[in-house]
């Protein structure tokens, strides 16, 4: 069974993160780099079979008068056969095309791993040792919570795409919005973090773009999910889906199985940069207006 080796690392090793994440975009940058030959070698087996079907052409009309200028003609198309066919075996050499399935599943293999390992840090319980799933998390989609709180993100995205002036009716529908156990933690967390003070505006969005890259995506996903059926029908009939119409979100691109504190937690920290790039802002604001003054 090919799969042997996939499962029996996956119960049996425990390799560190970042030298899973190193094996798999090395891997995945050879498959990559064979498909795209692979995909080249296509073009040109189609290119060599129009070369063969000239030739053969060009044998059959070489008996007409005129052979020595059709003995030229089949010369050149004889060479542009012979050439083709050189590149073509050269291409079979580097692309999928002399791989063994094997081979290939080896590379997988590792990748596979590490998006194993990506997936329980963002859905479940991960300590670095043996792989585990979650237990005792409680996930968006069952709870009804995953449009919510991808609409939240969404919020939190549009003001920091701003140039960091916050209308007060978008603060307060932003704060009105927050899950009940960030807003209860939200002044705690104000009160007790800080920011250096020579943190530019553009240094604090960039901190919050590391998060915001990735959830937001998901969050947009969610919403546009909502479109096609009810959230709960369409991500129960994910596994029942042969494939999926053009620009459809699969389930696990969105927040449906998103653990509900781990993203809170996101949330939070989120709106505390959120607090610290306006107040940055309104500081900014404050001095130009003074030195104008």
């Amino acid at each position: 069974m090919i799969f042997v080796p996939l499962v029996s690392r996956l119960e049996s090793e425990s390799v560190p993160q970042k030298q899973l994440k190193e094996t798999a975009t090395a891997e995945m940058q050879k498959l990559m780099a064979l498909v795209q030959r692979t995909t080249d070698l296509y073009h040109e087996l189609h290119a060599l079979d129009r070369f063969e079907q000239d030739y053969r052409c060009q044998l059959k009309g070489s008996e007409s008068s005129n052979k020595i200028e059709k003995g030229d003609n089949i010369q050149v198309v004889k060479l542009e056969l012979k050439t083709q066919r050189s590149y073509v075996k050269n291409l079979k050499k580097r692309s999928l095309w002399s791989k063994t399935l094997e081979q290939v599943v080896e590379k997988l293999v590792d990748i596979v791993q590490y998006l194993h390992v990506e997936i329980n840090v963002s859905y479940g319980t991960y300590d670095g040792g043996e792989l585990s799933s979650a237990v005792n998390c409680q996930r968006l989609g069952p709870a009804g919570l995953a449009l919510h709180y991808a609409n939240t993100i969404i919020q939190i995205y549009s003001i920091v795409s701003r140039s960091g002036y916050v209308p007060a009716n978008s603060r307060d529908a932003l704060y009105q919005g927050l899950p009940p156990r960030v807003r209860l933690a939200l002044p705690n967390k104000l009160r007790t973090s800080s920011m250096p003070q020579e943190l530019t505006i553009d240094q604090i969005r960039a901190m919050m773009e590391r998060t915001l890259k990735w959830l937001v995506p998901m969050a947009i996903n969610t919403t546009c999910a909502r479109g096609f059926l009810r959230f709960s029908e369409w991500a129960k009939s994910g596994t029942e889906r042969v494939g999926r119409g053009p620009g459809r979100p699969d389930v696990i691109e969105t927040l449906y199985h998103a653990d509900k504190a781990r993203t809170e937690a996101y949330i939070l920290e989120l709106v505390v940069w959120l607090h610290h790039l306006v107040s940055q802002s309104n500081r900014t604001a404050n001095v130009k207006k003074a030195q104008s003054m």
